[in-house]
């Protein structure tokens, strides 16, 4: 059985919805189930570094839909900052348009750059 979201007041309501109708658990046992539906850090730094297996990947976010990414690879060398933020978002494989991930803070280096950002 799927629910399905029409709007984003509408997804704020499914776990409600879900927990009176189906369940009858209070919400604030659904809110804390609502944890293993949504992506974690380190989920994130694994599909990118699946993607990208000679990257550095750091990345942070405790909310479990408003991540902070680092990413270091030489895989960037020679691309654009929007080239490269587009190789990580492939490797997101549409978590981001299906709202898995809300918002992710993106900062991509190559490794020379990283080493400049460091010094």
């Amino acid at each position: 059985m799927a629910l399905l979201a029409q709007s984003a007041s509408d997804s704020q309501r499914i776990p409600f919805l879900i927990a009176t109708v189906f369940f009858g658990f209070p919400a604030v046992q659904i809110l804390n189930l609502l944890q293993y539906f949504h992506m974690q850090a380190k989920d994130i730094e694994q599909l990118i570094e699946q993607h990208l297996p000679n990257a550095s990947v750091m990345v942070h976010g405790d909310d479990g839909v408003h991540f902070e990414a680092v990413v270091i690879s030489e895989d960037f060398a020679g691309k654009s900052l929007l080239q490269q933020h587009r190789l990580v978002y492939a490797a997101l494989g549409g978590r981001m348009e299906r709202e898995e991930i809300h918002a992710l803070s993106l900062k991509t280096y190559t490794p020379e750059a990283w080493r400049q950002q460091q010094s």
